[in-house]
């Protein structure tokens, strides 16, 4: 059984309810889509082929989780003039934090913006610059469907493989 195949016949028969979407994309380019199902509120989740059998893989926030080529993921939210950037790659079935950051409003009189980078200060500059190595590579661009049956046959169709 494919990793497609397996994807669909676990999720597409009536086992997640019809209020997800469901997406698949290749993350970490090794021509083995995961499948992203959203709730369409509060998260994205990230399933995976093993060869073997589909496996629940991570969840993330949906509306802060950006995709990026070469695997990155952005995870960036915050508020009240406290924000974050955090950067996960998934390779080989599993996600590692890449970047840690983190910047807000200094309310010790000063009113500057403070720049944080694992856990040390850095410049605005450098806070962008360091991000924007995961981001250089472009956004992943796919389509998210509300039956995985539609998913399926939208990935095959991109990638002219004849389910």
């Amino acid at each position: 059984e494919s990793a497609l195949d397996a994807y669909r016949n676990e999720y597409y028969y009536g086992k997640i309810p019809g209020a997800y979407s469901f997406a698949f994309v290749d993350l970490d380019d090794n021509n083995i889509p995961e499948l992203i199902v959203g709730d369409g509120v509060s998260s994205i989740l990230v399933y995976y082929y093993d060869g073997d059998k589909v496996v629940y893989g991570e969840a993330f926030p949906a509306e802060e989780t950006k995709f990026y080529k070469g695997g990155y993921l952005i995870w960036s939210g915050g508020n009240m003039g406290s924000y974050y950037d955090n950067v996960y790659q998934y390779k080989d079935n599993m996600l590692s934090q890449v970047f840690n950051g983190g910047y807000g409003i200094d309310y010790d009189g000063s009113g500057e913006a403070r720049y944080v980078v694992d856990g040390k200060m850095v410049s605005e500059l450098v806070y962008y610059a360091e991000l924007g190595k995961y981001t250089q590579s472009g956004r992943l661009n796919y389509e998210s469907y509300q039956y995985i049956e539609d998913a399926y046959q939208a990935y095959c169709s991109s990638m002219n493989i004849n389910n």
